[in-house]
This record gives C-alpha cells, structure tokens and sequence, in this order.
C-alpha cells in the first residue's frame, strides 16, 4: 500500500498570477471520476489539494471531502483565499479539516490578481476573519500561513517574521502556524541576497522556531549530507492525468525518475562543499530549468548563495545558545520536533 502524500492537483485555473509561480495556468479540471480513481490507487493516509488555485473548483473540494471524511485520510487545502472563499468557510463549519494553509506574502505586490492588483490587504484580511470566526478557547482551531520570499517581499522577512509571532502570541483561540519558504526559480538580485543575508538570523527565534530552520539545525549538528529537496516524498496528479513525484516538475514536460532524482549531485564542487549537509545542488527543477537533461550533474549558483547565508545564520544563532537557558530551551525543542516528526512521518531517530 502507498501511504505517501497525494497532491490533487483539482484544477490549473487560478484567479491570480503572482510573479514567481511555477503553475502553468489554465482552464482543465480533474473528475469525480478522476479523484476516486487516484484515491484507491494510491490509497493516502494525506490528500493535499493543490491548483492552480483548488477553490475554483470548489465542488471537487467537497465532493472529495465528504465522501472520504471518514476514511481515515486526513485533508490540506491550500488556498490564496481568493475563490470562492465564503463558500469554503460555511463547508468548513461542518467540515473542518486539520490542514489549512494560506498563501500570504506579506504586504509586497509578489501576489497579485488577474487584473494587475495586490490581493495582499484582501488575504490578510480574510486570514485574520478566519481567525476570529473560529477561535475556541477550549479547543483552538489551528491553521498555517505560508510566505513565499522573493525579490519583492525580502526586505520585510523580519516584519513578517514578527508578525508571526504576534499571531502565535496574541489571537487567543486560535494557533496560526506562519511559516516562510524561498521562492521557486526566482532571478534573485544582488539586493534579495544582502537583504536575506540581513535579515534571516534574526528569524532564528526560540520563540518562533520554524520547522525548516530546525531541520537545518539538526543536519548542521549531525553533519551528515542533506537534501534541499523532498521530490519524491509524495505523489501528484495534475488535470491532465500526469502523475509525478515532484509537484514543480509536473509542470515541465521533463520526467525525473525518483531513485534518480534522490542521489546526490555529482558536481565536484557539491562534492567538497561545506554546506553539503543541508543542500545536494538544489531544486531538481531549477536545475532542469537551467541546465536540461544535465541537471543531475549541475548546481545553482544562486543554490549556494542561499545556503552560505543559511550557514552563517546557524553559526551565528548556535553560538548565541551556549549559555543554559538558551541551549536547554533548544534541545527541547528539537526532541519535541523528532517526536512529532516520528508520528507523522514515521522518521527514526
């Protein structure tokens, strides 16, 4: 039986176009059809509803929903909240899945709508509505917000960082899980790498420690080789009935083995460098889109770039936990995460 992540990818249309998405827009949608058949495939024990943007689509989403709710499998929707929103809202209140993630990126104009025009006040907006329609003192509803970093939205990563925590610390009744990645196949500026250079150390928060940030900690402790990349960890299946291991490769006509696309890579320059321990050349995307059917062979600058900074960060951070308060409070925090991580994933120690 597969027990990997299922990425559905409903439909390809989205009422947005942010400047670094790697989604090839369209007008095709999956099948009630198409959905069963995926789903008994496969068999998940997590659907994750991908797009395009999934609400356009919103009759899939609770179709999907309702018919396996008691199956056993659990449900992520993520959403730019930009379709159809209010009608997912009231599902919710009868269907209130354990995975929500938001797309929001901060204030900057990287997320915009079909017309030219920042959705960043409307998300925010209906993120904070969302919050307080549902919070429970008893039992909080929780839900993650997702910042995808760019060249328009770096020089905030602190802002949105400590926005993250006010979320974290102040709306009662409800746990918002901010969280931040760096964009897919972004033409980086020298300005993005000192502003990230800048700013990311102090993301490094005991407070409000990201999961990717403790994941770098680990392999930098550890030492031992990493990976950038979790290609191969799920399974996606796009309108078009492609199946694939990657959800950024299935929108390239270029098909990656997935024993393949998990082996290290062979630049002899990947092969000596000092941040091996969290990066094996980068996005297998990026790469492609750079180099073709070289990629395995070939790394990314801008690859490195990001990972010195990310390197410093953690030296500087780590130095900063010598003294008992900080260290115990961080060696806490990594048993809590390889527990949850166990449960979830099933990872060994």
């Amino acid at each position: 039986m597969y027990n990997k992540d299922l990425y559905l990818f409903l439909t390809n249309a989205c009422p947005n176009r942010c400047k670094y998405c790697y989604i090839k827009y369209g007008h095709l949608s999956m099948t009630e059809e198409d959905i069963d058949k995926y789903i008994n495939k496969y068999k998940p024990k997590r659907i994750i509803f991908f797009g395009g943007e999934p609400l356009v689509r919103i009759d899939l989403y609770k179709y999907t929903v309702k018919k396996y709710w008691d199956s056993g499998i659990t449900f992520q929707l993520v959403t730019s909240t930009m379709s159809n929103w209010k009608e997912f809202v009231e599902f919710y209140k009868e269907y209130p899945i354990k995975e929500l993630q938001i797309s929001w990126d901060g204030w900057s104009d990287s997320r915009i709508g079909a017309d030219g025009k920042s959705i960043s006040e409307t998300v925010y907006g209906n993120i904070i509505q969302f919050a307080y329609d549902f919070r429970d003192l008893s039992n909080p509803v929780e839900f993650d917000v997702k910042c995808v970093i760019n060249n328009k939205n770096v020089k905030d990563l602190l802002d949105i960082h400590n926005l993250f925590k006010v979320f974290k610390n102040k709306l009662r009744g409800c746990k918002i899980n901010g969280q931040f990645v760096i964009a897919h196949g972004e033409d980086y500026d020298d300005q993005f790498y000192k502003d990230l250079e800048r700013q990311l150390y102090y993301t490094f928060d005991l407070d409000k420690m990201y999961v990717d940030h403790i994941n770098k900690i680990i392999a930098y402790l550890d030492q031992s080789p990493g990976c950038s990349c979790d290609i191969g960890k799920y399974i996606t299946v796009s309108p078009t009935g492609r199946e694939d291991c990657c959800t950024a490769l299935s929108q390239s006509d270029y098909r990656i083995d997935t024993d393949l696309a998990q082996e290290r890579c062979t630049s002899e320059d990947c092969q000596n460098c000092k941040y091996s321990y969290m990066c094996d050349g980068g996005c297998r995307y990026e790469r492609y889109l750079a180099f073709g059917n070289d990629w395995p062979n070939k790394h990314l600058k801008s690859t490195c770039k990001i990972m010195k900074i990310w390197h410093q960060a953690i030296e500087r951070f780590l130095s900063q936990c010598r003294t008992n308060p900080n260290r115990n409070k961080l060696y806490s925090l990594i048993m809590r995460y390889k527990v949850w991580s166990k449960e979830r994933y099933g990872i060994k120690e």
